[in-house]
């Protein structure tokens, strides 16, 4: 009997009953038979829920842990034709940001793990191959002693104070200009962070040698790029962490202080943001500056950064399709400031300028941005409603002409 002829036999139906129902039983026991197996791990397993840390599990003998956290953006920008014209000049309506986030201990209480995912068109920014690159932090630290911790991986570089910052902390919907222009961002390498101090006072000093390429990427890239950040905090540490995020919401009893100087030096980078930006034809060093400051006492909280940018050899250069680009080569400022409310209502300016130097002076004008806001915090950064204007200026320059517009931006955010 051929197959067709046996497909139409009453015995086809019947066998084929008896392997579906083998199939179902099969993943029906499965998943019993894997849980007999580690029944003794996780009889131990104990879940609960943290305001500042999100959805957590942990072993009873704490060597395992996760905790699970997300955390959305929805936005609204108005941006005016110029400060005298108010009409439509472009809007933006988008979720800026969607990221899920793990980390916790592995076996060690000593051995940590972080990763974060991004899922929106703004997170996945950092491709060169036009892939969606969703991979954020891919990071595993192990803690030599109380001080000392070291890393491998993928994670933000100890670069400037706001970009340390989490993009869910801020105090205003976005960062500054400073920050976009200078930013050195992720990158993968190895990582190490370094805690002392005596008398009250404290310091810590992080420090990274990385890829130079940007997140997740492949390059071609010949060398690495060493980065440092020195913090120096004469008043002892901030509660709750509060020098690595935007406002006082924790109203400080006593004033607290932090100072910082960091530097990254990006030997053959690919890209003319250093990790970030348009991937070049050729290789050069780069080298960005910042030192930043920033106080905490009663609700107010005030913070200034800087930075400048030089490069090896001229600025200008090609992309690998041979169009013209070039490296941002030059300073630029921000500072900010703000009062919290003891109902966490909060008010906040920021001034922020950045200016090229040499040749790329005639190549972008000098721009700067005066921002105003009010945020709503519900629970903290995590559920909260923000709102600014922004006035950003070109500044009329080497043959540039001057010009001038007004940003609304409204935003929502939710986590945990």
């Amino acid at each position: 009997m051929n197959v067709a002829s046996y497909a139409e036999t009453p015995n086809f139906v019947a066998d084929m009953r008896r392997i579906l129902f083998a199939c179902c039983m099969w993943l029906l026991a499965a998943p019993l038979l894997t849980a007999q197996v580690a029944i003794d791990d996780v009889r131990d397993l104990q879940a609960g829920f943290n305001n500042s840390k999100g959805l957590g599990w942990r072993t009873a003998d704490s060597l395992f842990s996760m905790q699970l956290r997300f955390r959305m953006q929805n936005r609204f920008v108005y941006n005016t034709r110029s400060t005298s014209d108010l009409r439509q000049q472009s809007t933006e309506m988008m979720v800026r940001r969607l990221r899920l986030r793990f980390n916790g201990n592995l076996g060690s209480p000593r051995l940590f793990y972080a990763i974060q995912l991004g899922f929106s068109i703004e997170d996945m920014d950092g491709d060169i191959n036009s892939l969606s690159n969703i991979i954020r932090d891919a990071l595993a630290e192990y803690r030599l002693t109380d001080k000392l911790t070291i890393g491998m991986g993928q994670g933000k570089l100890p670069g400037n104070r706001e970009r340390v910052n989490s993009s869910g902390d801020l105090q205003l919907v976005e960062r500054s200009l400073f920050n976009r222009t200078f930013n050195i961002d992720r990158d993968f390498g190895t990582f190490f962070r370094y805690k002392g101090g005596k008398n009250g006072s404290r310091f810590n000093v992080i420090g990274a040698i990385s890829s130079g390429s940007g997140r997740n990427v492949r390059s071609n890239s010949e060398g690495f790029c060493y980065t440092a950040r020195v913090e120096f905090l004469p008043l002892g540490d901030f509660s709750s962490y509060g020098d690595y995020f935007q406002g006082d919401l924790i109203r400080e009893p006593k004033p607290k202080i932090s100072i910082a100087i960091a530097n990254a030096f990006n030997r053959n980078a690919i890209r003319t943001g250093s990790q970030i930006g348009a991937v070049m034809a050729e290789m050069k060093d780069i080298n960005t500056t910042f030192a930043d400051i920033i106080f905490k006492y009663r609700g107010f909280a005030w913070s200034a950064e800087g930075g400048i940018r030089t490069n090896s050899g001229s600025p200008l250069t090609t992309d690998l399709e041979g169009g013209n680009i070039f490296i941002f080569r030059g300073f630029g400022y921000s500072t900010q400031a703000s009062y919290c409310t003891p109902k966490y209502w909060e008010g906040a300016a920021r001034f922020t300028r950045v200016q090229p130097q040499d040749i790329i002076a005639f190549l972008t004008p000098p721009r700067q941005e005066w921002t105003l806001g009010v945020t709503r915090y519900l629970r903290n950064h995590r559920v909260k409603m923000q709102s600014d204007v922004s006035l950003i200026e070109v500044i009329p320059q080497n043959g540039f002409s001057g010009s001038s517009h007004f940003s609304f931006r409204f935003q929502i955010e939710v986590g945990i």
